[in-house]
């Protein structure tokens, strides 16, 4: 009996091609997109739980006083604090972050400038990053061992076995490394990301970077017992006398609203929540659509073939033989759709990792489970209301070809109205946030940002050995260089101005109060900066003045802040009032006050700012070209690089470019809602075709009669397409409230924002109105122009 219904299923495939592929699309193209989407938002939501003992692990923080941000610190170098005193703690590692750019790799000649962390002997024992081939502890107990990933392995040495090979590490100075084991690259729901691993080396001055503590507590640990241990292990410290020490756990760090954003390039990458709450609604809603096209679809194709299904129960067939039939045409189109999807998910799923820089890596296993899963819930949600149907379709009825479908509360009408009504919000939303992101971009930050490079010419100050004679001559060495440097960029015709500095961006921050008003200290934002910072970026002065290399070149305690700090700390007079930092002491003088600017991401507002005096051989220079100049700059700075760092890789990039990037994750939402959206549009489209031949279909002889009569085409067009026209203006009429609630709340997270205006909702409607139009008015013009002699002779 199988062999027969299947056998029926493919001949009903074929005879019923329109519905048969617009049901096979409409399931290939839902499955993808969920698949895709739940693999991301699965991958988002299961962050860093890939560790055996993820639970029990904690980070050690640390927070001036209540009202600051939390920041992860190493408490056992700051605080001298023993975790081996305490039975609870089963083992205690620490991690030092590097960005790309800031250690570089050289082998035979080539320069590697990848992300790592150095870290220690018990880094193995606390988290599970695998280790494919060579050593791993073992490595980690020596001063001159390193640990690649199969990424790096394949970047420097291709095929080439690298365990044994001898690498130049630079940090502070040249050393020599031997690699001696191959680690599988950090899975993409790993918050720490890494592409090396080095041990702490026995000189601190060599990895001096601040460190985060991480513990591995034994079971029974008491968290609330510990926290008030720790509370005031800084107390005795100088610079954290009024902190408050604490511990958070590591797998509620990627979500972290109370850690410091600062963090983020720092130990670990963060996560946005409310962007994975966005891509669970949007989950929803293609599966929503999906299932309810697919579901109509097969109404139709059950209303195509009633006639034939009441026949068979004259002749003897029991109602259950049709639900058997219905249940393998429904498989068969799932296992078609199911084949395509693996392939289709193969292919897409580069283009969504590039999109969202995930790094998705799904086994073929994990594919197949997700686009079956996926698949199979579509079609058992779907095939609940044709089953209905089938059971209690009226079989007189059915014999006359008056299928009754119309009484049931889904009807064709109302799946038109819910499928278009979600796409049109779908599509005001995807506007909204392209529009709220172009405003971003294009807003005035307060500063110049065009035509501005940042590099460093300098690596950071080698670790000098030898007798201080030996130490000093190298010393004036790099001095006489930095000194011929800063005469060539002053000296070229490309250039505008040039200081040097951190970028603008990415402030650091540190704990600060005024001394007379002997407030609590509390976290500020803070900058390091050379004369000429204000020039490059355009900084406006609203009273004093800005670093100058004459009067401040002995670098004393001086420092220019932004009106917001100034308004923070109330004060009246910068000439009498002074600065003290939890960790460099006070006394520090407030040189001037520049206009506030937006150096954060739009949504926040301007924050307090501390500028300090900086200008260091290695800190990175920022120069600002001349307009139409910038490409005989960069060749200018690249030639002077050179000069300075033979056989070198050679790094840069314009201010412009790290504006954008620093809104990368609305980039990724912004196309993320474009594409899916344009998907939900094509899936509503071919239910709404589906409908339009069904109901052309059984109106030919209606309009044979109105063409014998005298109707025109443009009249037999006009009334077969006015009422999918109608029903579609009330998905947008209902559609509207909807995404004008949800993205006044969406745009509330802003600081700066764009408005919601009625043309963007215009917009939305029009666009999908034509191309609803398009997709009805071809079937609506070929029953137009059909003769009504071949529709009518039967009659």
């Amino acid at each position: 009996m199988i062999f027969h219904y299947i056998k029926y299923a493919f001949r009903n495939f074929r005879n019923k091609l329109s519905v048969s592929l617009g049901s096979v699309l409409t399931l290939l193209l839902g499955t993808v997109c969920i698949s895709l989407l739940f693999t991301y938002v699965y991958n988002e939501l299961s962050m860093d739980k890939f560790h055996s003992r993820g639970k029990d692990i904690y980070a050690i923080v640390n927070r001036a006083n209540e009202g600051s941000e939390w920041t992860p610190i190493g408490a056992s170098s700051f605080f001298n604090f023993d975790y081996r005193n305490y039975p609870s703690i089963e083992k205690a590692t620490s991690i030092r972050k590097y960005r790309e750019e800031e250690i570089k790799l050289i082998y035979e000649g080539r320069t590697y400038m990848p992300e790592g962390i150095v870290s220690d002997s018990l880094f193995f024992d606390v988290f599970d990053f695998e280790v494919k081939r060579g050593e791993g502890k073992e490595a980690m107990r020596s001063e001159d061992g390193i640990l690649i990933t199969e990424k790096l392995s394949q970047q420097m040495f291709g095929h080439q076995d690298p365990i044994g090979q001898v690498i130049k590490v630079d940090v502070r100075g040249e050393m020599e490394y031997t690699i001696k084991g191959i680690l599988a690259n950090p899975p993409s729901n790993s918050s720490i990301a890494f592409d090396f691993v080095l041990p702490q080396h026995k000189d601190p001055n060599v990895f001096s970077r601040s460190e985060t503590d991480y513990i591995l507590t034994k079971s029974g640990f008491d968290e609330g017992a510990f926290k008030a241990i720790i509370k005031d292990i800084g107390k005795e410290h100088h610079q954290f006398k009024d902190s408050e020490s604490s511990i958070k756990p590591f797998l509620g760090l990627y979500y972290s609203t109370e850690i410091s954003d600062k963090w983020t390039t720092g130990v670990s990458k963060k996560g946005d929540r409310s962007q994975v709450y966005v891509l669970v609604i949007m989950i929803g809603v293609i599966l929503l659509i999906s299932v309810l096209n697919f579901s109509n679809l097969q109404v139709i194709e059950t209303n195509v073939s009633i006639k034939q299904a009441a026949t068979n129960l004259i002749y003897g067939a029991e109602g259950r033989h049709l639900v058997y039939q219905k249940l393998v045409n429904i498989m068969i189109l799932i296992v078609i759709a199911f084949s395509l999807a693996i392939g289709a998910y193969h292919l897409v799923l580069p283009f969504f990792n590039a999109l969202t820089g995930a790094g998705l890596l799904p086994s073929l296993g994990q594919i197949i489970l997700i686009n079956g899963v996926v698949l199979l819930l579509m079609g058992a949600l779907a095939i609940v209301y044709p089953m209905t149907i089938l059971l209690r379709m009226s079989l007189t009825k059915s014999l006359k070809g008056q299928f009754d479908g119309g009484r049931f509360l889904l009807s064709k009408r109302l799946v038109i109205v819910v499928q278009f009504s979600l796409t049109f919000i779908l599509l005001i939303s995807a506007f909204m946030v392209s529009r709220q992101l172009n405003f971003m971009l294009d807003k005035d930050l307060g500063i110049e940002s065009q035509n501005i490079l940042r590099t460093k010419l300098f690596n950071e100050m080698p670790r000098f050995k030898g007798n201080r004679e030996e130490m000093v001559r190298k010393y004036e060495e790099v001095k006489e260089k930095f000194q011929y440097v800063k005469n060539e960029i002053v000296s070229h015709s490309a250039v505008a101005s040039f200081s040097q500095g951190g970028t603008i961006l990415e402030p650091s921050s540190m704990d600060w109060k005024t001394e007379k008003a002997g407030r609590e200290f509390s976290t500020v934002n803070m900058l390091a900066v050379g004369p000429g910072y204000e020039d490059v970026f355009g900084l406006e002065l609203s009273e004093g003045r800005f670093f100058d290399n004459e009067k401040d070149k002995e670098r004393s305690k001086k420092v220019v802040i932004n009106e917001m700090a100034k308004k923070y700390w109330q004060i009246d007079d910068i000439a009498t009032t002074t600065l003290e930092s939890s960790s460099w002491g006070g006394e520090y003088r407030i040189l001037g006050v520049v206009k506030d600017f937006n150096y954060q991401h739009l949504s926040a507002k301007p924050e307090p700012l501390i500028m300090l005096y900086f200008e260091d051989f290695e800190r990175d220079f920022m120069l600002k070209f001349h307009n139409g100049a910038e490409q005989e700059g960069l060749a200018f700075v690249k030639g002077l690089f050179d000069e300075l760092n033979p056989g070198q890789t050679f790094h840069y990039r314009f201010f412009e470019d790290e504006i954008q990037a620093l809104y990368q994750k609305e980039k990724q939402l912004s196309t993320i809602f474009i594409l899916f959206t344009l998907v939900a549009l094509l899936i509503s489209c071919i239910g709404l075709f589906a409908i339009a031949l069904d109901d052309t279909q059984k109106r030919v002889k209606e309009i044979g009669v109105r063409k014998v009569n005298g109707a025109t085409v443009r009249e037999i067009i006009v009334l077969l397409n006015a009422d999918f026209v109608r029903w579609v203006l009330v998905a947008f009429a209902i559609a509207c409230p909807v995404s004008y609630y949800f993205m006044s709340k969406w745009l509330e997270s802003f600081a700066y924002k764009t408005t919601l205006d009625w043309w963007i909702f215009g917009l939305a409607g029009l666009l999908t109105l034509c191309v609803a139009l398009l997709t009805i008015s071809g079937l609506s013009y070929r029953a137009a122009i059909t003769n009504p002699v071949n529709v009518l002779k039967d009659e």
